[in-house]
């Protein structure tokens, strides 16, 4: 099983903090919709994803590589969320905050802040904060753009 509800109270409690700001020419409700629908997150990962889009519900991403659960969700607005990579210790879950504002239509800004990202994995690998940003980047961010067509280039 994924991690245990007492561990998903702990997520985001030390380690270290990852702050991100992204550009996308879609409407904030699309770009939520990227997280929360399930055929949109297999587009973009190009593999097995599993979404339960409501407060407690859990989702798989990358073919369980990425396992959480939403602890907020307020559509086209902000999710929130607990977060473990699988080579991460057992117990060890991270906390992530998107918010989503759209200053103009068609124009959204997504506001990532992800806390409590360990230091090293469970093998003793200590690329873990390195490894995760570049995740975000390039496997969740550029392939919403690329799939979707939310802003290449940007």
């Amino acid at each position: 099983a994924a991690a245990s509800k007492p561990a998903g109270a702990k997520a985001g409690k030390g380690g270290k903090t990852l702050n991100m700001t992204e550009n996308f020419y879609c409407r904030a409700s699309d770009l939520f919709e990227c997280f929360t629908v399930e055929g949109r997150v297999r587009a973009f990962t190009q593999s097995q994803a599993s979404v339960e889009p409501k407060v407690g519900g859990r989702f798989t991403w990358f073919g369980g590589s990425v396992q959480g659960e939403f602890t907020e969700l307020e559509a086209g607005r902000r999710l929130c969320f607990n977060w473990r990579f699988s080579s991460w210790a057992e117990g060890c879950v991270s906390a992530v905050v998107m918010d989503l504002a759209e200053p103009e239509p068609g124009h959204t800004v997504l506001t990532l802040t992800h806390t409590g990202i360990p230091s090293a994995d469970q093998f003793g690998n200590e690329d873990t904060f390195e490894n995760t940003e570049k995740g975000w980047r390039t496997q969740i961010f550029l392939r919403i753009r690329q799939v979707f067509g939310y802003g290449l280039g940007l």
